[in-house]
């Protein structure tokens, strides 16, 4: 028997090596906004057909590439069969395992599972290096069904078992397929940072052998991976090496999927570049009539993309090809989601021949058949969720409840899926009259999304990147019920339960911004910071301006003002416009409506308690307007208080700067570098800092990354004053520094500020951004300029929201720094007197002058 076990083993390996196991093309079915974000990835797992020399098996191959699949379950069974009847266990393990991959193929998981186990079984306890090699390729097809069917930290451990059996024996190739497998898994739990770095450091190795099939699978992943997280050129690049590759040899499936990949990542581009999408479409009508492999998938993509193109007659014209696409699907969760999908595309077709509302519940009952028939409570709750949804949109009430319940109970424990049927459960009881109820369920909400911000790596980048549509409005709509009161004040609680969602609103957009959760909040108590200081929270609703006012020693007060938050919004954008051009006169106005909806109600109240300086938590687009230019009619804000501005007062960790006791490094470019014009008082400034306080000086082509980073690992500097080009986005990847030979970005700029190991004793107390502006049309752009003082480490953070006169920066800064060195003079104050005199001493009267420099976080 062991003769004929290893004789066994023999031929299938010998087989296998000129066969190369198949790494499944997969599916893909991404749109740009999808039905509850969830994106059903391609699957590169490696789907190992187990070769022998039996004859049923080889006929059973036949049958499987012919996708004639009852026919070719009815013959493995039969080669199952004669196994048994035979005694030979390892003919049975490699029958079953090939059964399994019919199993999956017919959508019949139960079988597919128990083949799967059955064949593991017969394997367990073997001890010899054809043995083992078997038993990885078994695991690798138990890895690739359980992440079809969602459970992804399954398929993770059985493809970390094959690894560690592969590298026993020394098989390197079959090691790299298991973790290029494993980046996949790690992807459908959403960890696509670990996932990316796997599948770099693979197509590194990879890039240095010949080409192959591994290398085509594994650089589409990769593009895949980089799409999800927002580096699209380089998804670009590694997808279109993946076509480049599978062309060259001759591998069609593989090629398809990749060009499938690739449209993803230009569609996603087509956001910004609508040729990129007709690009997208193309590919997707090219694969819809040449691909066989990717038809289904091209469809799917093609359909919803017409309509967020908004061609419904051409997307109406190919629903009936979706249609039978979508019976085309075997039973997966990845088919479960296509139905997802497109039902929110139908939900935003415009038809006036198609009952969108009856199709979308038909297309519900059958994915949630599936569902069930698969056993994916996951993927149930975001059916009955959605169900519940549409029933929400047709104003059955009691319905909507019940699904919504349902489908929160199947998430109970998945913080990712449960905050959604919150929201949704809140806006319901909302409807129905029930605010106390509403409440309770957008708490919930907001308190899961907190959870979910502790490690957002490890979750659905979805959960991210749909901010503007899910984790703003939460906070938004909870903030609006708390409010709500048809006279007085609401309850102390809940407008300190409003002031806390405004403040974790902030922390929320700024994980968005990076990507990842990367701020701690340290929650400090407003009297202890500064008994002088009051913190004024402006909230744009739908509706109405909210502004929330803390008081040092009194109850937090509420001010309202009816306008639509549309009217808001223009004003604002007009308002920063003008503030920037010298030889504008309409800022005046502007700024005296946007004072009279932020802090008239509140004037006396700012009197009364002998208020000094003005801290902000600064709703949308008011960050991209300085505070201190709002007028009253009489005089500017700064004229009065000093302002500064926080996402947040839990972020504060308040430290008076002592000038005389710290380090001082400057840097910065007077001449013209990299297309950007010159700053030729730059060296002026830097000069004046250093008459008043010891510092060290790079300028122009001192300033160097590597110059800066080895004074900072090397000196204790408290005060790093930039004097350079910079702009500010609310896209991460367009946020940068000028330096003399390249740009920094904001993570860059976190790493050379923290090269050394920081103490809290040795903390950067002062970061200055001079010469820097917000990114021209960028509504959000000032939230690049809150990223960069929150990510730098810094306790305070001085920048320009727009680029100012350069002789005027230069007499500010020098005049700042000169402030500084009195004796408990604050940093707010420091930068009010300095702004007060260049207002009225330089008669720089025009706020374009002296009202870009904004101060940020700790204001002490």
């Amino acid at each position: 028997m062991k003769k004929q076990y290893q004789r066994e083993l023999l031929s299938y390996l010998s087989w296998h090596r000129l066969c190369l196991s198949l790494l499944g093309v997969g599916c893909m079915f991404a749109i740009t906004v999808v039905f509850s974000e969830e994106r059903v990835l391609a699957e590169p797992t490696e789907q190992v057909w187990v070769a022998n020399t039996n004859n049923l098996e080889q006929r059973g191959k036949a049958l499987f590439d012919a996708r004639q699949f009852p026919q070719a379950a009815d013959v493995l069974r039969a080669a199952v069969g004669q196994y048994q009847q035979r005694d030979n266990r390892v003919g049975e393990a490699i029958a079953l395992s090939n059964l399994a991959l019919v199993y999956e193929q017919l959508g019949q998981w139960p079988e597919a599972n128990q083949a799967i186990e059955q064949s593991l079984e017969l394997l367990q306890g073997q001890s010899t290096p054809e043995a083992g090699q078997l038993l990885a390729q078994v695991l690798n097809t138990e890895g690739q069904l359980k992440l079809a069917q969602g459970q992804a930290q399954l398929a993770l451990k059985a493809w970390q078992r094959s690894e560690e059996i592969f590298t026993q024996i020394g098989d390197t190739e079959a090691v790299t397929r298991s973790r290029v497998n494993q980046a996949q898994a790690l992807q459908s739990m959403g960890q696509y940072r670990r996932s990316i770095k796997t599948l770099r450091k693979v197509t590194t190795d990879l890039a240095e052998q010949p080409d192959s099939l591994t290398e085509v699978v594994a650089l589409r992943s990769l593009g895949e991976a980089l799409r999800v997280a927002g580096e699209l050129p380089d998804a670009r690049e590694a997808l279109e090496k993946s076509v480049e590759m599978a062309g060259r040899l001759d591998l069609l499936k593989n090629k398809a999927a990749a060009q499938l990949s690739l449209g993803n990542v230009l569609r996603a581009e087509g956001e910004n570049d609508p040729m990129q999408l007709q690009a997208a479409l193309r590919i997707y009508e090219q694969l819809a009539t040449e691909s066989d492999e990717s038809q289904v998938q091209a469809f799917l993509n093609q359909f919803s993309l017409l309509v967020q193109m908004k061609q419904f007659a051409q997307a109406e014209g190919l629903w009936p090809q979706v249609s039978a696409s979508l019976q085309q699907l075997p039973l997966s969760r990845s088919s479960i989601f296509a139905y997802l999908n497109v039902v929110h595309s139908l939900s935003q077709l415009r038809s006036t021949s198609m009952d969108t509302v009856a199709i979308r519940a038909q297309l519900f009952r059958q994915a949630l058949k599936q569902a069930k028939t698969l056993g994916d409570g996951r993927a149930e709750s975001y059916v009955l969720g959605g169900l519940g949804a549409l029933y929400e949109e047709t104003g059955q009430w009691a319905e909507a409840e019940r699904l919504t319940q349902q489908a929160l109970k199947k998430a109970i424990n998945d913080p990712e899926i449960a905050f959604r049927w919150q929201w949704q459960l809140g806006r319901l009881q909302k409807v129905q009259g029930n605010r106390d109820k509403a409440i309770s369920a957008y708490s919930g909400a907001v308190q899961t999304l907190k959870l979910l911000r502790k490690d957002l790596i490890a979750v659905n980048p979805e959960v991210q990147f749909s901010f503007r549509d899910n984790v703003e409005p939460i906070h938004r709509q909870l903030v609006d019920l708390l409010l709500e009161v048809e006279e007085g004040q609401p309850s102390s609680k809940n407008l300190e339960a409003a002031r806390l969602t405004i403040e974790s609103l902030q922390l929320a957009e700024l994980d968005n911004f990076f990507r990842e959760a990367c701020l701690d909040a340290n929650p400090v108590v407003i009297d202890e910071i500064d008994p002088r200081a009051a913190v004024v929270y402006p909230i744009i609703l739908p509706k109405r301006v909210a502004v929330i006012v803390s008081l040092p020693g009194k109850k937090l007060r509420l001010y309202s003002t009816e306008v639509s938050s549309n009217k808001v919004e223009r004003t604002v954008d007009r308002l920063r416009l003008s503030l920037g051009q010298p030889n504008s006169t309409r800022y005046l106005a502007l700024s005296q409506q946007v004072y009279n909806w932020l802090l008239r109600p509140a004037e006396a109240d700012f009197i009364d308690s002998k208020t000094e300086t003005l801290v902000f938590v600064l709703d949308g687009v008011l960050r991209n307007v300085p505070m201190s230019a709002l007028h009253d009619g009489e005089s500017y804000l700064v004229e009065r208080y000093a302002v500064s501005v926080t996402p947040g007062l839990q972020l504060v960790e308040p430290k008076p700067l002592v000038l005389d006791q710290v380090k001082v490094l400057t840097a910065g470019l007077s001449q013209p570098v990299q297309g950007f014009s010159g700053l030729p008082y730059v060296e002026s400034e830097l000069n004046q800092i250093g008459t008043i306080v010891s510092s060290r000086n790079l300028l122009n082509q001192a300033f160097t990354r590597s110059a800066f980073q080895r004074e900072v690992s090397t000196e204790p500097y408290s005060v790093v004053h930039l004097a350079t080009h910079g702009q500010f986005s609310s896209k991460l990847e367009d946020t940068f520094l000028l330096t003399w030979e390249d740009k920094v970005n904001i993570t860059q700029l976190r790493d050379l500020l923290r090269t050394r190991e920081l103490r809290k004793d040795s903390a950067i107390e002062l970061l200055v951004l001079s010469a820097c502006e917000t990114a021209v049309g960028d509504s959000r752009a000032a939230l690049g300029l809150a990223g960069m003082a929150a990510r730098s480490g810094a306790r305070t953070t001085l920048a320009t929201l727009w680029q100012v006169d350069d002789q005027a920066t230069s007499i500010l800064m020098a005049r700042f720094y000169e402030l500084l060195n009195i004796n408990d003079m604050s940093k707010a104050r420091a930068l009010q007197v300095a702004q007060k005199e260049m207002l009225i001493k330089l008669n720089r009267q025009h706020p374009s002058y002296w009202s870009s420099y904004i101060l940020l976080g700790n204001w002490k």
